[in-house]
């Protein structure tokens, strides 16, 4: 009898929720169908359970019995994409993999015939967990006989599971609790009232009356746990790349010809994708050289196109941007695709005045000239200093504004990407005069006069150093200190008015005995 596999990715769109906003992990979450007080809850985790939050709950009911739900969208076509990613990553285990069309994060895998790779079921188990794990993905993998029977063993144990015998399959599949099979909440509920806990206890129900008692779904779930619908595994078969490629004649350098073969390989792949209901989601543009040399481009349009024309722009983009160090013989030209999604129509337009589609083009042409992170974008996180309070990520996208309405305009702050030494002084004399000049570290004016405007003045004692001295101009000091469980710090900010008028965010570091410009308000 063939061996199969189940791989059970418990509340996988959840999974992916979590992965999205890693600091929900300690908080009730939930995935709902749509973004408003009454979308309907779809999967919870445990800490929702513990304040009776389920699936079937309206998200404002949720977050009435838990003001800390959180709760998210992941729509059809994220949860696809990562399946796929997922089946292809399982192919490496076995070629037979069979994700499910009705239960997301549900595999199922040939696992006949692997006894010369793998030393036994368990330890190839472990392996495919292993891989799992390495991208953060909660797992179960039961490894038996027949689909349903691994389907319920993988619902039930913790980690994996692995049976020697088709009986065994069967009497351990007897044991699992209807409510950790998914089951139908009318369905489990009518169970429930009859005592039935359990899927031994269901499938032991004389069969005549299911289907009259309980309709056609149960009947056919009755079937499949009775094993009487065998169905051997359906694998997917793996998707052939949308590529197209040409050897040249001769080595070609000139970017205007390599533009024509190039758009000639682009259009072929472009109507294969149309085809198939797909969309470019990137483009790989591979090169080999006449002197031997490969290069590989890879450009992404700023949103999943057809237009063959928009594609081959980038492409020119990048071309006129690198330099070659030799004539080019061979071109390929590969297409990373998703879904086509077809924009409805609509009787009224309620599209923005701007055209958030044309910046997300420009955008993809920096990239495309510069480089993938010629477009980045300011992140905040928490962080005890000023300048650790933020990180640089690549802008995919452009968003809508969102404007507030403020009874007082802020400031902008701007903040140097390093702080930049203003100067330090040596000993000074009796009335007041340093010994020495101040010297003054990094950038400068080329007259000579103080950096930024600054008028600075020594501290006032060596031994108790102090920040710039209290006046009409200054405003501080603002003391941040810590860092005990990295590097000790202790610094003493100020805003200072220059000679020029600017108002310069400036710190005094007391251990370094130094002041910096952190930054301006503007």
């Amino acid at each position: 009898m063939d061996r199969m596999a189940c791989v059970n990715l418990p509340a996988f769109p959840l999974q992916l929720l979590i992965r999205r906003h890693p600091d929900w992990k300690t908080l009730p979450a939930a995935v709902v169908d749509k973004d408003t007080p009454q979308g309907v809850i779809l999967w919870v985790n445990s800490r929702a359970t513990r304040y009776r939050i389920l699936p079937g709950m309206r998200y404002a009911k949720g977050l009435s019995l838990s003001p800390d739900l959180r709760a998210g969208v992941i729509a059809a076509p994220e949860i696809e994409k990562h399946i796929t990613a997922l089946t292809e990553r399982l192919r490496f285990f076995t070629p037979d993999v069979e994700p499910s069309q009705h239960a997301p994060g549900i595999f199922w895998l040939g696992a006949s015939g692997l006894s010369l790779l793998y030393p036994s079921m368990k330890k190839w188990a472990g392996l495919i967990g292993s891989e799992l794990a390495r991208d953060g993905y909660h797992w179960t993998v039961a490894v038996g006989f027949t689909r349903y029977g691994t389907y319920a063993a993988a619902q039930a144990c913790k980690k994996i599971l692995v049976f020697d015998s088709a009986a065994q399959e069967r009497k351990h599949a007897r044991t699992v609790p209807l409510v950790r099979l998914g089951f139908d909440p009318v369905l489990r509920s009518a169970l429930d009232q009859l005592g039935i806990t359990s899927l031994g206890e269901f499938i032991d129900l004389p069969a005549t009356g299911i289907r009259k008692r309980f309709g056609p779904e149960a009947h056919t779930l009755y079937k499949l746990a009775k094993n009487e619908l065998y169905a051997p595994i359906d694998p997917l078969a793996p998707r052939e790349p949308f590529a197209a490629g040409t050897t040249l004649d001769h080595p070609v350098d000139d970017v205007a010809r390599l533009l024509i073969v190039v758009e000639t390989l682009l259009e072929s792949i472009v109507a294969s994708l149309v085809e198939e209901n797909m969309a470019v989601a990137a483009i790989s543009l591979s090169l080999t050289l006449d002197n031997g040399e490969k290069r590989t481009e890879r450009l992404r349009p700023a949103a999943s196109t057809i237009d063959a024309t928009q594609i081959l722009k980038l492409i020119e983009l990048r071309l006129q941007s690198i330099s070659l160090s030799s004539g080019v013989v061979d071109i390929t030209v590969e297409a990373e695709e998703v879904t086509a999604v077809p924009r409805q129509l609509q009787l009224f337009s309620q599209e923005p005045t701007r055209d958030l589609r044309a910046a997300d083009r420009a955008f993809a042409r920096l990239r495309a000239e510069f480089g993938e992170h010629a477009v980045m974008k300011a992140t905040l996180r928490d962080g005890h200093l000023p300048e650790a309070r933020y990180r640089w990520e690549p802008m995919e996208k452009l968003p809508l504004p969102s404007p507030r309405k403020v009874k007082a305009r802020s400031l902008v702050r701007k903040i140097f990407s390093k702080s930049i030494a203003l100067l330090s002084w040596s000993h000074r004399t009796g009335d007041g005069r340093p010994t020495n000049p101040p010297q003054y570290h990094g950038r400068q004016h080329h007259t000579g006069r103080p950096f930024f405007g600054i008028e600075a003045r020594p501290p006032e004692d060596m031994s108790r150093p102090t920040g710039p001295r209290a006046g009409p101009g200054v405003i501080g000091p603002y003391i941040i200190s810590g860092g005990w469980w990295m590097r000790r710090i202790h610094r003493e900010y100020y805003y200072i008015r220059s000679t020029q008028g600017r108002w310069l965010w400036i710190y005094y570091d007391r251990r370094r005995r130094r002041t910096f410009v952190q930054g301006e308000v503007a």
